[in-house]
């Protein structure tokens, strides 16, 4: 049973260390390798499911030119200011 508890908390350990900080650069577009998705999720905050339905919801929406929409889901951003960081991803991609 001990064993098992400090091998649970190291991954929880791994898996807090696998989240980053990022900055407009380092956001993947998933949209240059795949053109049907919509969802950049690279510290896996939503399932595979959820990530799943929004591409689909997202992909109506753009084939059905109502909007053109990116969902992204990081840990942390640089800099505290979402509605900038926002503003300047969607500017680059």
């Amino acid at each position: 049973m001990k064993r098992l508890i400090v091998l649970l908390l190291a991954l929880m350990v791994v898996a807090v260390g696998r989240a980053g900080v990022y900055g407009v650069d380092e956001v993947p577009n998933v949209q240059i390798s795949n053109r049907y998705r919509f969802t950049s999720n690279p510290d896996g905050i939503l399932s595979s499911g959820a990530v799943a339905h929004i591409d689909s919801v997202c992909y109506a929406l753009r084939h059905g030119n109502v909007a053109q929409v990116a969902v992204v889901a990081v840990d942390d951003i640089k800099g505290d200011d979402v509605f900038t960081f926002a503003y300047d991803l969607f500017s680059k991609w």
